[in-house]
């Protein structure tokens, strides 16, 4: 039986890992290791050779297949199917957040932004999956008209003993009707 390819094989077995991590975004260790270690293992078994060092096939196959995920997520990150990819902002911005960090490391994120929104207009991609907004008037198209609702975090903060309050009301008819209690009393 002829073995694949390892160069081609490495490289097209990283497509499948990308679209995995950009459909489920996993976090769990095993899901990680299964992507990131046994995969690339295991395509290095498969395209080693009978005779071949399994060590070096092993750190050739990895690297390739390393190289081809990465490839793979920074070339949708600049084209045209990703979802922000409509709006601008620099290529260093959209490939990764580590020019941004660099940036806030020395203190001065706010001015770089503020020269970013000089350059790019109100809407600015700052993150591969991040935007810079510095227009009021977009705040009620981004959040809807009542604005952004309380998190699960809110559920914490209850006063022992009362059932609602005001602060902590997450629902808008609950936070209307302890507002107009507050209001009488």
């Amino acid at each position: 039986m002829a073995r694949p390819n390892p160069t081609v094989f490495a490289l097209s077995a990283s497509l499948p890992c990308h679209l995995f991590f950009k459909k489920y975004e996993p976090s769990d260790v095993p899901r990680l290791v299964g992507l990131l270690v046994v995969s690339p293992t295991l395509v290095a078994f498969l395209c080693q050779e009978e005779s071949g060092n399994l060590l070096k096939s092993l750190l050739r196959t990895c690297s390739l297949y390393y190289c081809g995920l990465i490839l793979s997520i920074l070339s949708y990150r600049i084209s045209p199917l990703h979802p922000l990819a409509k709006y601008p902002g620099p290529v260093a911005c959209k490939i990764s957040k580590l020019w941004l960090t660099h940036v806030s490391s020395g203190g001065k994120l706010h001015v770089y932004v503020k020269g970013l929104h000089d350059r790019y207009g109100p809407i600015v991609r700052v993150g591969p999956n991040e935007l810079s907004i510095n227009d009021s008037s977009l705040v009620t198209a981004i959040l809807g008209p009542n604005g952004m609702p309380k998190g699960p975090l809110w559920d914490s903060r209850r006063i022992s003993g009362k059932k609602s309050i005001l602060i902590g009301a997450r629902d808008y008819k609950n936070h209307a009707e302890a507002r107009n209690i507050s209001a009488l009393k």
